[in-house]
């Protein structure tokens, strides 16, 4: 008898859970399809109404936010967004960039492409809701990034401001994460569009503890779960936007201001020990400019090894990264289009990696069909350059001098005029890459 149980037991623990089909790998392909068909786009305008339901053992709250980001070649772009924290607004009609932010009546004025959705070392406790909707392409182009494996449920269709879609549904929860989350449990469940292969909603569940420590676990701690739904009634990806979207009219009563306030609970922090923090300044970089590039080899997960050195009479374009940094993958779609647009002129792309396992990097460039060879480095060592964290772009000309080093996700613009300083031919071959 008790054989018999042991082995419906592990029978079971073999099945898929209810409603889920065998995980093939069809689902995560589909969510990398997906994720290409947003990041791909040279112009897109998403909107998004994203309800958040919480409750604890002595809590209950729910909010409600409204997002809308639109952008287009030429440096032009719009986001806007609205939440219980307040709103604002980010335009630019492709030479002016005006920056509202309306819970103080004050607004910008600035160069186009000044605004740029990832900041390096700030942490913003309230952040403007500006800023999360210039950052909604760039979390639905990664969605299933963090994961090594997605299940199908039922088709279904849905209901999305009054017009019903028919869509694929995709699941997946923290089994399937390549680097579990340890502080809780959470799911996330996708509906795409059959037909166009978008994403028209998005459910996530999560549950953790409050407090969290994993030096000291609480012996009593909060269980805390949260539900945010949120739906996308405006997904259009590379259709023409109209001009009178990006152009701007302050409101009567708005000032011009030459900068803006900062929001509640902005700040630089550094952490200084496990258990504490302080506000500082960030750590700043030597500068790297007009140097030659460091005599280190570079090791890949096949066993391949090469120096830079060896590459003298091509410039190189050091991409420093790990799968586990967002603003790293969010920016791996632009390198691939530097990438394709520039090898035959003889740029080369490198990536060197800073995952926990030496094949986690290579693997999921494969997966997402960059070709571009990597190789594998431990914190520092090895690593020859110095940088305050990921990602961290390096461009060495064809003499083995640097001429552009940046840390940070936060100067694509830059990175590009870099590559087409080089020569006429980069500048013609990057003649249109934003």
């Amino acid at each position: 008898m008790l054989r018999r149980l042991l082995a419906a037991f592990f029978l079971l623990m073999a099945l898929p859970l209810p409603g889920w089909t065998q995980d093939t790998g069809g689902a995560l392909e589909l969510l990398d399809q997906v994720g290409r068909h947003y990041a791909e786009a040279k112009s897109y305008h998403i909107e998004s109404i994203v309800e958040s339901r919480s409750q604890s053992e002595l809590s209950s709250d729910w909010s409600k936010e409204y997002m809308s980001a639109e952008q287009a070649t030429g440096k032009r772009y719009r986001f806007e967004g609205r939440t219980s924290t307040g709103s604002g607004i980010v335009v630019s009609d492709g030479v002016t960039e005006w920056n509202l932010y309306r819970s103080y009546g004050q607004y910008t004025k600035k160069a186009a492409g000044t605004y740029t959705p990832y900041t390096k070392t700030l942490i913003m406790l309230d952040n403007r809701p500006e800023f999360e909707a210039s950052n909604m392409r760039t979390s639905l182009a990664i969605v299933g990034d963090s994961i090594k494996s997605a299940h199908f449920l039922k088709d279904a269709a849905v209901s999305i401001e009054g017009h019903r879609v028919s869509c694929f549904v995709v699941t997946f929860g923290p089994e399937d994460l390549r680097k579990p989350f340890p502080s809780g449990r959470t799911t996330q469940t996708i509906w795409i569009d059959k037909a166009r292969k978008t994403i028209v909603k998005t459910l996530v569940v999560s549950d953790s503890s409050i407090p969290y420590d994993p030096g000291h676990p609480p012996t009593h701690a909060i269980s805390h779960h949260v539900e945010t739904d949120t739906i996308y009634p405006v997904v259009s990806l590379d259709h023409p936007i109209p001009d009178r979207d990006f152009a701007f009219s302050p409101p009567e009563d708005a000032l011009l201001v030459d900068s803006l306030p900062l929001p509640y609970g902005y700040g630089l922090v550094q952490a200084t020990d496990a258990s504490r923090s302080s506000v500082s300044t960030p750590q700043e970089l030597p500068n790297m400019i007009g140097r030659m590039e460091p005599s280190v080899t570079y090791h890949g997960a096949d066993g391949s090894s090469f120096k830079l050195e060896s590459l003298r009479g091509h410039p190189v374009l050091i991409d420093h990264w790990a799968t586990w940094c967002v603003p790293c993958l969010a920016e791996l779609p632009l390198l691939n289009r530097i990438h394709n647009s520039t090898k035959n002129a003889g740029l080369f792309v490198v990536g060197l990696d800073l995952d926990n396992d030496a094949t986690t990097a290579v693997d999921y460039l494969k997966r997402k069909g960059y070709d571009w060879p990597d190789y594998h480095v431990s914190g520092d060592k090895g690593y020859g350059l110095p940088n305050t964290g990921v990602p961290l772009h390096v461009l060495i000309d064809s003499e083995g001098k640097i001429v552009y080093y940046h840390d940070g996700a936060d100067d694509e613009a830059g990175l590009v005029k870099a590559i087409k300083a080089l020569s006429p031919a980069y500048a013609e071959a990057l003649n249109g890459v934003e």
